[in-house]
């Protein structure tokens, strides 16, 4: 059955009760119940088997279950290095003996530079970063937000740009299956043309480095600097009291819980993007552009149409897998560049996944940097669009030199 602009409505709504309730929960689910109910052709019966089913495939999947257990291993560990005080060592370590880390500035390039270096880890990058590098940044009085945001930035983006990591193997697996002769030759070709991904890396460590913020992400830093003072001016009243452990969780019991609560955020998030495959909302988005559109603007708009459906559907690796086999046909058929085409999906698709609240990437961004989801959004969005704005443009030239 071809739902057509149908399709389009559980992300639609998913998306508004997130903002309006900020409850990703209840978001989420109310989106199942609304794509089951379609599915199911208005059978209340069949919907509600629809959503259990969706939920329990995504519960039995091997890759899933091994990406909740890599994230419940890494809450688990944490916690129990925290309760046995070694994270407060290792912040006296590189704060006070070894002056490492004293600024604000200081602690956002060393997040910065370890989510640039774990960028092979795939989808647990953002996570191995946030709870590597929170603890510095809580003591710095970097706000949760601005931390979320720089994770966020580096981890995905930088695996598209060096792709020695999962994200190439799947981008050259997807080219190979294409019949592009050269997959990874092909994907290497991509890189410089990657206008997003190589504009938000670089356009983060320019922020961090101007310490400037905009939006909403201002508001946030100015709010943790005083608390920070706060803490700070209570601590030289109370000289005597102990330090309070910061970070991650200190009882395993309540990481665990925490990482259950990511575990099922994601479980639900999973569902939701395999119900988008099933109602279509992907390949109505790259249909909408027709046959007739100028091969020079093919790139910018492969890139929005991209956007909207990883935007939609929370997943870049769902979205570059179905639009990738549509795109590079098109940009055949029509005569445009392919290798812009191509990197136009893989930013496009990390553009869509910036502003989705019900990205994996997103949530493990802000689970592990201990930051309120929609919060993350909203601070992260002004940034996002900034960049995309630019790759736009930039696609629209390039796609009139190289046609």
């Amino acid at each position: 059955m071809d739902y057509g602009v149908l399709s389009l409505l559980p992300p639609i709504i998913i998306i508004i009760f997130a903002f309006l309730f900020k409850n990703v929960y209840i978001a989420l689910l109310v989106g199942l119940a609304v794509g089951s109910f379609m599915l199911a052709e208005a059978n209340v019966i069949n919907t509600v088997t629809i959503l259990v089913q969706g939920i329990l495939v995504e519960l039995t999947d091997v890759a899933t279950i091994l990406l909740l257990l890599g994230i419940m291993s890494l809450g688990l560990i944490v916690a129990v290095l925290n309760k046995k005080g070694y994270v407060n060592k290792f912040i006296n370590y590189i704060t006070s003996k070894k002056n490492l880390i004293t600024t604000k500035k200081r602690s956002n390039l060393f997040a910065f530079s370890v989510g640039v270096v774990v960028f092979p880890a795939g989808n647990l990058s953002a996570m191995i970063t946030g709870i590597v590098v929170r603890p510095v940044s809580e003591f710095m009085g970097v706000s949760k937000q601005k931390l979320a945001y720089i994770v966020d930035s580096t981890s995905t983006p930088v695996s598209l740009l060096i792709p020695a990591s999962f994200m190439g193997v799947f981008i050259a697996g997807v080219l190979n299956n294409q019949g592009v002769a050269q997959p990874v030759a092909t994907l290497l070709k991509t890189i410089p043309f990657n206008f997003y991904c190589i504009i938000t890396v670089f356009g983060t460590l320019a922020f961090i480095l101007s310490e400037k913020d905009i939006g909403p992400m201002a508001k946030a830093e100015y709010e943790a600097e005083q608390e920070r003072l706060k803490k700070e001016n209570s601590k030289e009243e109370r000289p005597d009291e102990p330090d309070a452990v910061v970070g991650t969780p200190v009882d395993p019991k309540e990481a665990t819980k925490d990482m259950a609560g990511l575990c099922a955020i994601l479980i639900l998030a999973f569902a939701v993007g395999s119900m988008m495959d099933e109602l279509g909302t992907a390949n109505y988005l790259i249909s909408s552009l027709g046959n007739t559109i100028q091969p020079q603007l093919l790139p910018a708009l492969i890139f929005i149409v991209t956007a909207l459906a990883a935007l939609a559907t929370g997943t870049s690796v769902g979205v570059i897998s179905i639009i990738l086999p549509i795109a590079i046909p098109l940009a055949v058929g029509l005569g445009a560049n392919s290798i812009l085409v191509i990197s136009a999906v893989l930013g496009g698709s990390i553009f869509g996944d910036h502003c989705s609240p019900i990205a994996d990437t997103t949530l493990m961004s802000a689970m592990s940097t201990g930051c309120d989801l929609i919060d993350h959004v909203k601070t992260q969005m002004p940034y996002a669009i900034l960049y995309a704005s630019i790759a736009t443009a930039l696609y629209l030239i390039t796609g009139f030199i190289y046609i």
